[in-house]
């Protein structure tokens, strides 16, 4: 098979050194140690698989202390609000952090969740 076009040219040094419209990124800071189990959570969703069971997204919440993780199957991206009431069905029901103490019945943001 023969690739059209001469691939031995060298690339234009035009073409390799582009200057950035960006300001420098400047230095990067490590995030915080965490002290316990689940105070410090990272969570992502996985979007776009094939339908399994109803389901096309998973929920992904990581413990940065412990590494543990939960992985929630969902049948579309949830707004803040799911995601919200999927945590502490899901995560700080299990855990009981103090950052799920912010969910208790009558607290803001559990009022809030229930507007």
């Amino acid at each position: 098979m023969r690739i059209p076009g001469d691939l031995s040219r060298p690339v234009p040094s035009a073409a390799c050194h582009k200057s950035s419209h960006h300001a420098p990124a400047g230095l990067l800071q490590p995030l915080p140690v965490p002290r316990r189990p689940w105070s410090h959570v990272s969570l992502d969703f996985v979007t776009g698989l094939p339908p399994s069971h109803g389901h096309t997204a998973i929920l992904t919440v990581v413990d940065r202390f412990s590494k543990m993780a939960h992985f929630v199957p969902l049948p579309k991206l949830p707004s803040v609000k799911e995601t919200a009431e999927l945590m502490l069905t899901h995560v700080f029901r299990l855990h009981r952090t103090s950052c799920g103490r912010c969910f208790r019945p009558g607290s803001p943001v559990h009022l809030y969740l229930l507007e």
